[in-house]
């Protein structure tokens, strides 16, 4: 009787282990990432691979003439938003850079040489003029400036 006990204690034991073995198995394979798990149907397999970017290597005409069209239009209607897309910017006797935004629009601090104020400032109007800043339009922006 002892050992008929034995034995169904150690078949138990060895279903019990083999149950425990599969259930490991497949806990460890639902963990895997999908990516790693093929879908499978009845009839064949189908794997998934990312696409490939499509790559135009011929200039995007359109997106630089609409780019072109933005920094106009930015100059035009908001010179404190295309001023502040230059900068900060340094010339021999004067710099420029901004300050931050201040009631929706943004300051600019410009610092001048003490040795030559009235020229700095000469030269920081003629580089507006030729960043395509009218004379119309400096008036509007908010400038602070400081001395070096």
């Amino acid at each position: 009787m002892n050992r008929k006990k034995l034995l169904i204690i150690i078949a138990v034991a060895f279903v019990f282990i083999s149950v425990l073995i599969l259930l490991l198995l497949s806990l460890k394979k639902a963990a895997e990432s999908p990516e790693k798990q093929p879908f499978t149907n009845s009839y064949q397999q189908i794997r998934i691979s990312p696409t490939q970017p499509i790559v135009n290597k011929e200039p995007d005409l359109l997106q630089a003439k609409a780019a072109k069209e933005h920094t106009e239009d930015t100059r035009i209607h908001r010179p404190d938003i295309f001023l502040s897309n230059l900068l900060p910017y340094q010339a021999e006797n004067f710099s420029v850079k901004t300050g931050g935004g201040r009631n929706d629009h943004i300051f600019f601090i410009v610092t001048l040489n003490k040795d030559s104020q009235a020229l700095a400032k000469i030269n920081f109007f003629d580089w507006l003029r030729a960043k395509g800043l009218s004379d119309d339009q400096t008036p509007l922006l908010d400038i602070e400036y400081s001395y070096q």
